[in-house]
């Protein structure tokens, strides 16, 4: 894989694909509706909103493995977002994180067609 370091998913049932399969799905599933609506609100500027929905993400985020640069510009929406300071800042670290999400969602489709065969 390119982007996603799936190694502790894996680690968590060895011998096993279901839960990295079920994760993957989860994440495909439901991140990018999460992904949509937390750029609606950072276009509103609805700090409270962009907290919670960036927080819905992030645990898939970092048991998947995202590279550091996703996973840091997404730890630091929810710290900006949560605390209210740097908001200034979460534009253009949403659109960072953005600009890679279809690779990943792209590598993550392939990943779960080899893990269900």
């Amino acid at each position: 894989m390119t982007h996603c370091n799936l190694d502790f998913i894996k680690s968590i049932n060895p011998g096993s694909n279901t839960f990295t399969i079920k994760v993957i799905k989860l994440f495909l599933n439901e991140t990018p509706k999460h992904i949509k609506q937390l750029k609606f609100e950072i276009a509103n500027a609805n700090w409270g909103k962009v907290y919670e929905h960036t927080h819905k993400i992030k645990p898939s985020v970092l048991m998947l493995g995202f590279p550091t640069d996703m996973t840091e510009a997404l730890l630091n929406i929810l710290k900006y977002s949560q605390s209210g300071k740097n908001t200034d800042q979460i534009y253009n670290l949403f659109k960072a994180f953005e600009t890679k999400i279809s690779s990943i969602y792209y590598e993550l489709d392939q990943e779960l067609k080899k893990l269900e065969k």
